[in-house]
């Protein structure tokens, strides 16, 4: 099962564990408790802020969620220049939305498709930092 996280209503940090949406538009997650006095613990959280573990881990071996924000194109074995920064889509597949690049016309750079993209192996190029309802002034978009 994939972890989801989300911000707390209640503190604003983030929690992790499985995600439940109730009628009404209510989110929570739900974390595993510490048996035997809580199986389970209930947050309600910002139902803006779920996003799910893509499965994929940034250098510092950071688990990367849909909505942070990465970076490439910085290390010191890399040819990549300008240094790129994304954010993390589902789309329904792995994305990433460039926010910090123009094309050659002068236009925004579109999404790299992960199915697609020359680092595959990200946990030796992409960096977290942040994401983009953490962002100041709101989102990177």
């Amino acid at each position: 099962m994939k972890e989801y996280r989300g911000k707390r209503l209640d503190n604003g940090q983030w929690t992790y564990g499985a995600a439940l949406t109730a009628p009404g538009g209510a989110a929570y997650i739900i974390e595993s408790g510490n048996p035997p006095e809580n199986w389970y613990v209930w947050h309600e959280i910002d139902p803006a802020t779920v996003g799910r573990d893509t499965g994929l881990l940034d250098i510092h071996k950071k688990k990367i969620y849909k909505g942070d924000i990465v970076k490439w194109g910085h290390m010191p074995h890399s040819e990549e220049h300008p240094v790129r920064i994304a954010a993390v889509e589902l789309n329904p597949d792995i994305q990433f939305r460039i926010l910090n690049q123009t094309d050659f016309k002068g236009g925004r750079c579109s999404n790299f498709r992960f199915g697609c993209f020359i680092y595959t192996d990200t946990h030796n190029h992409l960096e977290v930092i942040g994401t983009t309802h953490d962002a100041p002034g709101g989102d990177h978009a």
